[in-house]
């Protein structure tokens, strides 16, 4: 199994979103739709079987519709439903750029789901930096959008923000045993940094 990463970049370069490329012997699946078609394309001469959104935040899934279109399964949190419909909800009118997205082969998907697509991924839900946040573990590696990045966590802020639902899912993600952890903004980071990371912010929460 291979892993790529590319990252796009929003709001005149201002941020910039991590669509992963999970590679299989024949084919590969995507964790979050942040890339135009034509570059994963480009980068991999392999079909997709499959989306994993992490969240519906508008940089996770600008061209999430594109590949409705190519009638590939699009698998998220039910309560994503709600959020690609509404540009205050996906934060997108936050940035000028209010946006609302119609899927036709979106799937739901929960704590304790597994899917299978020549490699395993275990689901697990994670809100707090959004109600429908999903964390993947993928042969072992932690994909985890918005929830948990290498050296920082998600803003609970937002309109479907929840600071104790957060810490949860911290508290979550700190029992899982994994390798690497992808996250949906900056630089990987592996499981031995996460003991700190997860625990200082946990602690930070609390007060």
């Amino acid at each position: 199994m291979g892993q790529h990463v590319i990252k796009t970049y929003w709001h005149e370069n201002e941020f910039q979103q991590n669509t992963y490329i999970i590679e299989l012997e024949d084919e590969c699946i995507l964790v979050d739709a942040g890339c135009p078609t034509n570059i994963i394309d480009d980068f991999i001469k392999k079909p997709i079987v499959a989306i994993f959104i992490t969240h519906a935040h508008f940089d996770h899934i600008k061209y999430i519709e594109d590949y409705d279109r190519l009638n590939i399964p699009i698998y998220a949190h039910k309560n994503a439903l709600q959020i690609l419909s509404d540009e205050r909800l996906d934060a997108s009118n936050m940035f000028d750029q209010p946006t609302r997205f119609y899927i036709e082969n979106i799937q739901t998907i929960d704590e304790g789901e597994i899917k299978n697509f020549g490699v395993e991924i275990n689901a697990y839900y994670t809100p707090g930096h959004s109600s429908d946040s999903m964390s993947y573990l993928i042969e072992n590696d932690l994909y985890s959008g918005d929830t948990l990045f290498s050296e920082a966590i998600g803003r609970y802020d937002l309109a479907t923000s929840d600071k104790n639902d957060l810490i949860a899912s911290l508290k979550k993600l700190q029992n899982l045993k994994f390798n690497k952890l992808y996250a949906g903004h900056g630089r990987t980071s592996n499981f031995n940094e996460q003991q700190h990371n997860i625990d200082y912010w946990i602690k930070t929460l609390q007060k």
